[in-house]
């Protein structure tokens, strides 16, 4: 209605008609034109509405006269182009029919989402030993039938990673000496890449590196300190997320396996058990670790407090870390460029493999 009003004020207010030539409604606008005098204006007039109980006289004119002009329209679409209302009839059925599918469907996906939050609060909940004492079961896993770790697990490509050397030696290390289950065992909960990324921060007794955009390229910037890991704004949930990135990259840079085959990388219950308000990515089966018990406190305080993992521990790092040569020197080659070495490297280690008969 508003638009019909503002086409009728343009034909009001225009001095001549070359002033409406290149509206869409010309044809129509034209023909207003030809009767509109500066005297008469448009007013809107609500429709439907019971003549019987309007008493103000010029409020009634208005009235009958919009009634008039609405049985005009209907007569006008009834037997002027009857093709088309009925066209237009159908659209309307389709659209209705489409909004209540509409409605169907987001009232199907809100039970759904019910009945599956019900679903995982039965199979999701962590068993009775471990909301009795978290602290035990995550402190003192244990593995009593470990899995072999490979004496040479081929890591020629190494030195091509795109993160860091340095790192990558760590990654070899921390898998080499956790125990693996040789079988998966019940009640696993599984190991979150947060805690991986804790346990080896705490090892190495630095925070994880991270990229960062400086000058236009994309950069891996190790932070020294604590005060670093702040200025470059890094929190838990970035280190977990590098923690991934580095070692499924030094997965494919190494010929053998670092953990058992039944082990798969995916969604796991450990945070959630240990009071995370939902289920985070790790690896399905639970190491026996060294610092087991430091990272399960770490992990509580920030839990504790409500951050989850959207800030950093407050770490004290004992032992001054040192980044190495190597990884200072290529500080300044853009991440790209690292990664399009790094894919070449993983490629030639592919090939290794299959000449060897490993499979992954």
């Amino acid at each position: 209605m508003s638009t019909r009003i503002s086409c009728i004020e343009l034909c009001r207010n225009a001095v001549d008609i070359e002033e409406l030539a290149d509206h869409d409604d010309f044809d129509l606008l034209f023909r207003f034109f030809q009767v509109m005098q500066p005297s008469k204006r448009v007013h809107k007039v609500k429709a439907h509405r019971n003549l019987g109980r309007i008493l103000d006289e010029l409020e009634l004119y208005r009235a009958l006269g919009n009634q008039v002009a609405d049985h005009l329209a209907n007569h006008a679409c009834s037997n002027h182009l009857p093709e088309v209302v009925s066209q237009l009839e159908d659209f309307h059925q389709d659209l209705c029919q489409q909004k209540v599918l509409l409605q169907q469907y987001y009232d199907l996906n809100l039970r759904l989402q019910t009945a599956r939050a019900k679903t995982a609060d039965d199979v999701d909940d962590p068993p009775v030993a471990v909301m009795g004492d978290k602290r035990t079961l995550f402190c003192n896993w244990e593995v009593s039938m470990p899995w072999e770790f490979p004496a040479d697990i081929g890591d020629e490509e190494v030195l091509n990673t795109a993160w860091s050397l340095q790192w990558s030696v760590a990654i070899a290390e921390w898998f080499s000496h956790c125990r693996w289950p040789l079988e998966m065992q019940e009640g696993d909960p599984g190991i979150a890449w947060a805690e991986v990324a804790l346990s080896m921060i705490l090892q190495q007794q630095m925070w994880l590196p991270v990229r960062r955009w400086r000058a236009g390229e994309e950069l891996v910037i190790q932070p020294r300190s604590h005060l670093d890991a702040e200025c470059l704004q890094t929190t838990l949930a970035e280190q977990a997320t590098v923690m991934y990135c580095m070692v499924t990259q030094f997965f494919g840079l190494v010929q053998k396996r670092l953990i058992p085959a039944h082990i798969t990388m995916g969604k796991v219950r450990s945070l959630y058990w240990q009071g995370h308000n939902a289920w985070s990515t790790g690896l399905s089966g639970r190491p026996q670790f060294s610092n087991q018990t430091e990272v399960y406190d770490l992990l509580q305080t920030l839990l504790m407090q409500g951050k989850g993992t959207h800030a950093l521990p407050c770490i004290t790092f004992h032992e001054a870390n040192e980044q190495w040569t190597e990884d200072i020197e290529r500080g300044l080659e853009s991440f790209s460029e690292r990664t399009r070495k790094a894919k070449l490297a993983m490629k030639r280690v592919r090939a290794r493999r299959m000449d060897a008969g490993i499979t992954h």
